[in-house]
């Protein structure tokens, strides 16, 4: 069997709050022996603004390449991002699977019906029961992919 390899579509926005949930993404699927497409945004944290600015710039206009490698992305839609909204429009117009994360809040309240072939997975903080939902969900997906 080929290996896998998933995409995480994350934004640098308030990255020093939401690492935390890249990091428990990162790690569940790593678990599973599922490796992730440069994983500069999880392993290299903290960057200096400069070098974050440098690897954005590069990550995004590497999108397409990204979306020919990966087997499936989660996207993480918590913080408003447009380069986030991008990478999974583009995935999904090339038929990769995305799970699509998302965290509540009053500012974020994005249109779900739109990603009609995602699986969503949402709640209102980072708790133990939505790392478990998430683990869950991350496994049901793999389930599907590797059947």
């Amino acid at each position: 069997m080929k290996s896998k390899m998933f995409g995480l579509f994350a934004t640098v926005k308030d990255l020093d709050k939401n690492i935390i949930i890249y990091k428990v993404i990162t790690n569940t699927l790593r678990e599973t022996g599922i490796a992730m497409y440069k994983p500069w945004i999880v392993d290299e944290y903290p960057l200096t603004k400069t070098e974050l600015v440098n690897k954005v710039r590069a990550f995004v206009e590497g999108t397409n390449k990204q979306v020919r490698v990966i087997d499936f992305a989660v996207a993480e839609f918590s913080t408003k991002s447009r380069t986030v909204f991008y990478q999974t429009i583009t995935a999904l117009e090339n038929k990769v699977p995305v799970l699509c994360v998302h965290r509540l809040n009053k500012k974020n309240k994005i249109p779900t019906n739109i990603f009609q072939n995602s699986i969503f997975l949402i709640s209102t903080m980072i708790t133990a029961k939505y790392v478990k939902a998430l683990n869950i969900a991350i496994f049901g997906l793999i389930d599907i992919l590797c059947g």
